[in-house]
């Protein structure tokens, strides 16, 4: 098995044949099943100053991701809990403090940063 940092892939004679980049490196299967492992978990696989493959916790989301998030999440939420009140205090059910209570209480839960 090989890891070519170039790529970021992994690489066998078997499936490959000689179309394997040049800077690829041998690892062991168990090498490579850690590495699918560590993966699986959350981990990222990256080149090590050698190129070979490791294993580092991926970067912490930017700000402008942590914003998308949250309007995301605040989206779903209010489809969820808020429009159907919104709806209800349409028709009487349900009055507009509620909603407004309801809106805030989302924005609380998923705030931005």
């Amino acid at each position: 098995m090989f890891y070519a940092s170039s790529t970021g892939g992994f690489y066998s004679r078997e499936i490959h044949g000689n179309s394997i980049p040049k800077d690829a490196v041998a690892i062991t299967d168990e090498q490579h099943a850690a590495l699918i492992e560590g993966q699986s978990s959350g981990k990222q696989i990256v080149p090590d100053k050698d190129g070979k493959p490791t294993l580092q916790d991926p970067p912490a989301p930017t700000a402008e991701e942590l914003t998308e998030q949250a309007a995301s999440q605040r989206a779903a939420a209010y489809v969820k809990e808020a429009d159907p009140l919104f709806f209800k205090s349409q028709r009487g059910e349900a009055t507009r403090e509620e909603w407004l209570a309801k809106v805030q209480e989302i924005k609380g839960r998923y705030p931005k940063p």
